[in-house]
């Protein structure tokens, strides 16, 4: 199960398109003291079944705001509560890395064998910031290059928005060149937290604009030999070819099994993107049981979601096993229902009509394909 925990809704970063609700130094924070009880609470669940994994993302908000304390309190608070279990548990944190410094790299390294890294960048002028007014690419390349000499590996996303449009070229060898072999994510805005102002406006895209931006992206990654993982394109192409096992949440049509976000004060969500939306709540981590919570009717509806996409808008659809009608939080955040496609289903169709170009069609009947039913 993938937990994404809030820890905090501080961040000292300006970013005007955040989808989070608050980048107020004053925000609410997730309480240390309640570490303990917070791993505890998913030992009922953890312990059904041997088989299962907790992977927990220690987002913001910047969360690296909380101190090394924190996080050598989480490491800790995990041993004790899971004892010889402690590898079926991992950590990712989801960091701006402006605050990363020799301190934090030993923390980092012992949170997961290795302490793997999630963070993100904008190349474009005016859209993404620090509040100390420092340089916040030369800020991040810093860090990024403090972490690859002490071997700590780090995926890196890209928010596409309106004036990432002209740029694609620009951006795909920027990003290639300042941190070779790392992946790359590219996901669109989407209209939630400081991305509704007024202030972030003119950055909305649409799903048709985001196709044009992949298309585009994807013939760049294809000509560089498309060897490294520039996603949603190299999961997209695995599925392709029938290897759905890494298609990502939004994607693969198993987020109501996969997925809780957690706010810092202990609510629950379907997921870290519906903490931020605070809607469809499905209990408190401290008040309530696991098995009650993942087990909430909300789930439920989540999981008929595809169901009644496959037998409503996208029954015709011969791209279903690829993107399984896209995220539930996108189709809430668009059009108030869980059971409208994603508002970007217009980029998947593009790129699948293109991967039929250039990679010729599919070689496996589509009825073989990974499906949620």
């Amino acid at each position: 199960m993938q937990i994404i925990v809030k820890t905090t809704e501080a961040c000292n970063g300006t970013c005007i398109y955040c989808s989070a609700k608050s980048t107020e130094t004053t925000a609410f924070h997730f309480k240390q003291e309640r570490l303990g009880d917070f791993f505890k609470a998913f030992r009922p669940w953890f312990e059904q079944d041997r088989s299962r994994t907790l992977h927990y993302t220690w987002h913001g908000g910047e969360p690296l705001l909380l101190g090394p304390d924190f996080f050598k309190a989480v490491k800790q608070r995990q041993g004790e509560a899971f004892g010889s279990d402690l590898p079926r548990v991992a950590n990712l944190v989801q960091s701006n890395l402006t605050l990363v410094n020799e301190e934090w790299i030993p923390i980092l390294k012992e949170l997961n064998a290795g302490g793997r890294i999630g963070t993100s960048l904008d190349i474009v002028d005016g859209v993404r910031g620090i509040r100390s007014g420092e340089n916040l690419i030369r800020k991040w390349l810093e860090a990024a290059h403090h972490l690859i000499r002490n071997n700590l590996s780090f995926g890196l996303i890209y928010v596409v928005h309106k004036k990432s449009l002209p740029l694609t070229r620009d951006i795909y060898y920027f990003m290639k060149n300042i941190v070779p072999g790392v992946s790359i994510r590219f996901n669109p805005l989407y209209r939630e937290g400081r991305a509704k102002l007024k202030s972030a406006c003119e950055l909305e895209i649409t799903g048709e604009e985001y196709g044009r931006f992949l298309v585009e992206l994807c013939d760049l990654w294809l000509k560089d030999g498309g060897r490294r993982q520039v996603l949603p394109l190299s999961e997209w192409h695995r599925a392709w070819y029938g290897d759905y096992s890494q298609l990502c949440c939004d994607s693969a049509g198993l987020c109501h099994q996969s997925h809780l976000g957690i706010a810092p004060n202990g609510d629950v969500y379907p997921c870290g993107r519906f903490v931020d939306t605070l809607e469809l709540l499905l209990g408190n981590i401290f008040e309530d049981g696991i098995n009650d919570i993942v087990n909430h009717e909300i789930k439920g509806r989540i999981a008929a979601r595809w169901t009644n996409l496959r037998k409503g808008p996208c029954s015709d659809c011969s791209f279903w096993d690829l993107y399984h009608g896209g995220c539930p939080n996108i189709s809430w955040l668009y059009y108030g229902d869980l059971d409208a496609k994603t508002f970007f289903c217009d980029a998947r169709m593009a790129v699948f009509k293109h991967f039929e170009k250039v990679f010729g069609p599919r070689p496996i009947p589509q009825s073989q394909g990974r499906s949620v039913n």
